[in-house]
């Protein structure tokens, strides 16, 4: 019997190089703002970029649009999202109150695995402040808040805090983007407090070190924004 010869086999396209990669990959330029606000995202040259056809990069493009990571403009062209600092005050006020009830059913629901993963989180964040690694700051300090949201038991705030964090690192970044990365000026001791009041199972102490956290952060943001605003006017008599 004559031996059939199998044609040659079509290359599979290596995992993750679809429209969730794409995703991933502007998503994460985004929020580290490697790719500023108002930053055009052409669909040609992303295709190219990624050795993709256009269709995945527009789905991507589509669900960061869904985030407010990406905005379509009137021509069908889209950008990062505009990071408009005026809501900063909302936002932080949103914040405050996530970090407060977060904090409080924590403190009520808390299993002993929980608080040990937390304080695990905390001591690599403290590791990652003294090694001035700003964006590795940034990477722990989301992952402490959203276990914490996690030991609370309520996926709807999880889910809502994870979005705050994601837009509240670009507002972090938005102080340093033309700074480069530096320490903050922070001592991380509204995180000890929390996990002191987590590890005593005590609801009204966590709900005010998590009010702390929110308000330490405001102040550092009024600071570098103040600042910044400041040293652009010139207050010199005619």
């Amino acid at each position: 019997m004559a031996e059939t010869k199998a044609g040659p086999r079509r290359a599979r396209r290596p995992r993750g190089t679809g429209a969730s990669h794409v995703y991933e990959k502007l998503r994460e330029s985004i929020l580290s703002l490697k790719l500023a606000p108002g930053t055009l995202l052409d669909e040609s040259e992303l295709a190219v970029r990624f050795k993709l056809s256009r269709s995945p990069v527009r789905e991507a493009l589509i669900r960061l649009s869904a985030e407010g990571l990406v905005k379509t403009l009137p021509n069908h062209s889209s950008i990062v999202a505009p990071f408009d600092v005026g809501s900063a005050p909302s936002f932080l006020d949103a914040l405050e109150l996530i970090y407060r009830v977060t904090c409080r059913l924590a403190a009520i629901h808390i299993l002993d695995e929980e608080l040990e993963k937390i304080e695990v989180i905390e001591e690599r964040l403290d590791k990652a402040r003294k090694a001035r690694q700003f964006s590795r700051q940034i990477a722990l300090n989301r992952k402490f808040h959203v276990a914490i949201a996690e030991a609370a038991g309520n996926e709807y705030l999880t889910r809502w805090l994870k979005q705050m964090l994601d837009e509240g690192q670009r507002l972090m970044r938005l102080s340093v983007y033309f700074e480069g990365e530096r320490t903050p000026r922070s001592a991380l001791l509204p995180h000890i407090e929390i996990i002191e009041a987590l590890r005593a199972r005590d609801p009204d102490r966590a709900e005010a070190a998590g009010m702390r956290d929110a308000a330490y952060l405001r102040d550092e943001l009024l600071k570098e924004f103040t600042s910044r605003f400041l040293s652009k006017v010139d207050l010199r008599a005619d």
